[in-house]
């Protein structure tokens, strides 16, 4: 199976000045996390990059990876540059760049329904600034869009599974615009999978004793 990273974002939450997915977790990049978790289900990581690229050749090599560079114009065109790449009939894994991987994939992947998109949920820790999920029996059934006044909630691990039936969809960003349109089944999962997008969030990862 063939996984994607996205890992193309500015992370001006993060105030970096080299790709988010080079921030650490416990003395290890994001990227290494995140391959030494793929490398136990794939044999094809690929890069998803865009902003500062240059900076991600030497891990590019060192860990035997590859790249499809996109413009930072947002993930839906770095997804589809992706998918693009791949057979007709092929499914491939996409992870967003700054996400810790804390859950069993075997699971995941069995679970998957064929849909155009199989999304991996999770109880959201911060509600009030993530896109919620509604669903039943598995399935989609609409996308709560921050700002909103909601306290609790479904957000998702940015972790699924897709295929080339979601080209024809258009919007710039995967999550509040594909996602609404294609047929989506989720995979709701009691792991944390940490979102690590914030400097606040980062140090959460970094203080945590299980990790």
């Amino acid at each position: 199976m063939k996984s994607f990273i996205l890992c193309g974002g500015l992370g001006t939450r993060l105030n970096l000045t080299v790709p988010k997915i080079l921030a650490k977790v416990k003395n290890k990049t994001i990227l290494e996390i995140q391959v030494e978790f793929l490398k136990k289900y794939s044999d094809n990581i690929t890069l998803l990059t865009g902003y500062k690229n240059e900076h991600l050749k030497k891990y590019i090599k060192s860990l035997n990876l590859k790249e499809i560079y996109s413009k930072p114009t947002g993930t839906s065109d770095a997804i589809k540059s992706a998918l693009r790449s791949l057979n007709d009939s092929e499914r491939a894994l996409f992870i967003y760049g700054d996400i810790y991987p804390d859950i069993n994939l075997n699971d995941f992947l069995n679970s998957d329904t064929n849909k155009e998109i199989h999304l991996c949920i999770h109880k959201s820790k911060h509600p009030e600034d993530s896109d919620l999920i509604n669903f039943k029996d598995n399935k989609l059934i609409s996308v709560i869009k921050k700002p909103h006044s909601e306290k609790s909630g479904y957000s998702s691990c940015c972790l699924f599974l897709t295929d080339k039936r979601i080209l024809k969809y258009d919007g710039k960003d995967f999550m509040k615009d594909i996602l609404k349109q294609a047929e989506t089944s989720v995979y709701l999962t009691d792991s944390e999978m940490l979102d690590l997008g914030t400097t606040e969030r980062l140090k959460y990862a970094n203080d945590k004793n299980s990790i």
